[in-house]
């Protein structure tokens, strides 16, 4: 039944100038199996090797090879796709794909990082953040905080005791750096409020500048939560990085 109405749905989309070699049928009526197997040699001979279909408007124009031809009304827009493109087979993976390390002139693994989108910065001891900084001028690799921090102090003159509001439990701590001394927080007292009067802010290497740590201020506030700040002395292969450092990438 499926190839009847193939042979049906090819009559009615062929116009009259078809009709001598194409037998039609009605509903109803009994098909003649020598008609049928009439307009299967047509189509093998005419309409399977020659034919084309052409989207116009709405409508399918089909042409065929002996010149005959017929259209497919549609009740709305027939569309036709290219075919799919080809996608190429991936690569072998001959690049370094391992943890991405600070590294020295001389090749010394300095310390992993902590990517923020924006700024590649230096974990040390798999702990405290810091930034390297290459400096052009004196040839020289300054070891220095990721981002400017302010430090707080009880005396107005930024002696004594400094402070750090950086409390959160989760967020890693960072070093200070205060003229080439620093300074992290001690996690191991417990964090309270303070009433500071003076303010000085650490040395950083941020956004691709260095800048020194800023001259005292006296200012007069108050902290929710703080904690005090202890000397940190980094490792002597990272105070005496040799020049130029840069990022690398293990096997």
């Amino acid at each position: 039944m499926n190839l009847i109405r193939t042979m049906l749905f090819l009559a009615g989309i062929l116009p009259l100038t078809a009709s001598a070699q194409l037998h039609t049928f009605k509903n109803g009526e009994v098909a003649d199996a020598d008609k049928i197997n009439q307009n299967f040699n047509y189509v093998l001979e005419n309409a399977s090797g020659g034919c084309s279909a052409t989207q116009q408007d709405n409508s399918v124009l089909i042409e065929c090879a002996d010149g005959t031809s017929g259209v497919i009304a549609g009740a709305g827009t027939v569309v036709v796709y290219p075919e799919n493109g080809i996608v190429g087979s991936s690569p072998p993976a001959s690049w370094p794909t391992g943890e991405i390390v600070w590294v020295d002139a001389k090749g010394v693994v300095l310390a992993g990082i902590r990517d923020s989108g924006s700024n590649t910065y230096a974990l040390i001891d798999d702990k405290y953040l810091a930034q390297f900084f290459n400096d052009v001028g004196s040839n020289k690799v300054i070891f220095t905080a990721f981002v400017p921090k302010d430090m707080y102090y009880h005396t107005a003159d930024c002696t004594g005791q400094p402070f750090t509001n950086d409390t959160g439990l989760l967020s890693t701590p960072a070093i200070h750096d205060v003229d080439g001394k620093f300074l992290v927080r001690d996690e191991f007292f417990a964090a309270n409020p303070l009433v500071y009067n003076s303010i000085r802010r650490s040395g950083s290497a941020f956004s691709g500048f260095y800048t020194p740590a800023s001259s005292c201020t006296t200012q007069n506030g108050a902290l929710d939560s703080s904690l005090p700040l202890v000397e940190y002395t980094p490792a002597p292969e990272i105070l005496n990085a040799a020049y130029p450092v840069r990022l690398e990438q293990l096997p």
